[in-house]
């Protein structure tokens, strides 16, 4: 999607982060162009695998709706017509709306005080989570982008502190954090485990969550047990092509993973991308333990 070069944030002068981000604010207001759908204008590897959560998890039962996080626009609903820009949270870009974390952080509720024409939805994370206290939250992201929401955040679970809270993002970006407790640690050797490039891991990491959803009910501290115990696997990975031996919860984790997608895998295909991501585990113990799950999935395809 081509960008006007008045909605790349390097055109927006410099000054007090409040006041710039109202001047990009009439800008982003201004007829010119269609607009479209927020998921229809980011691209690349993360948004392709982001766009596949919402469906994975209504297929695992959940009534799922996915939000974004925009340096644009501030929290925005997947279906909201946003026009192209250029905005980040990301350092040292042209674009970037700051360098330190305070400035994200002023920037992000500078962004939730501005109202976007015809939504009527929350603008800010502590007023979504107030909204349904009830629902599941799983916010993905890199640490620039989660420091920039931190206050959000923490506010939305100082007055409900019983929200269920997931969060895929870098676990040494976040120490000392006040959301470091909700963090599923996300380092680059899951990439063995996940699959996808290393632009995409955050997301691989969090459709890894939601494939085996049925282990943990997003119980965060389950979920952080299980995934130290799997970074510790993957720091001892031997050299060769032995791999890392996979337990049998783990090999039943990631078959169930595999049989939740529409077109069910065989079991050779299986072990072969499993293999293939530094993983280990006996042929004929894989195969006994893929039968046993396509079985509870009512199907049984061995080829």
């Amino acid at each position: 999607m081509a960008i006007s070069p008045a909605l790349r944030l390097r055109s927006v002068p410099r000054g007090p982060i409040t006041e710039r981000a109202k001047r990009w604010w009439k800008r982003l207001k201004a007829p010119s162009g269609e607009p479209s759908r927020a998921i229809d204008v980011y691209s690349g590897n993360h948004w392709a695998v982001v766009r596949s959560l919402p469906r994975l998890a209504i297929d695992q039962g959940f009534d799922a709706k996915l939000w974004v996080l925009s340096a644009g626009y501030g929290l925005i609903g997947a279906s909201t017509p946003i026009r192209g820009y250029s905005a980040t949270f990301a350092k040292g870009h042209k674009d970037s709306v700051g360098e330190s974390p305070a400035e994200l952080l002023e920037w992000w509720t500078a962004l939730a005080a501005l109202p976007i024409p015809g939504w009527k939805g929350p603008r800010s994370l502590a007023e979504l989570i107030k909204r349904d206290v009830e629902a599941t939250y799983l916010i993905v992201g890199s640490p620039r982008y989660v420091a920039a929401i931190e206050g959000d955040v923490s506010r939305a679970l100082g007055a409900h502190r019983k929200t269920p809270l997931v969060l895929v993002s870098s676990s040494r970006g976040l120490k000392g954090s006040a959301l470091e407790r909700y963090c599923v640690p996300c380092e680059a050797r899951f990439r063995h485990l996940v699959g996808g490039p290393l632009a995409s891991l955050h997301a691989c990491v969090a459709r890894h969550i939601i494939q085996g959803v049925g282990d943990h009910h997003f119980k965060v501290r389950l979920l952080r047990t299980r995934y130290d115990e799997l970074m510790r696997r993957l720091k001892r990975r031997p050299s060769g092509h032995e791999g890392i031996r996979q337990g049998d919860e783990d090999v039943r984790h990631y078959i169930r993973s595999a049989l939740g997608s529409p077109k069910r895998a065989s079991y050779t295909s299986l072990l072969r991308r499993m293999r293939s991501r530094g993983l280990a585990c006996e042929a004929h113990r894989f195969k006994r333990l893929y039968l046993k799950e396509a079985r509870r999935r009512g199907g049984n395809r061995v080829a």
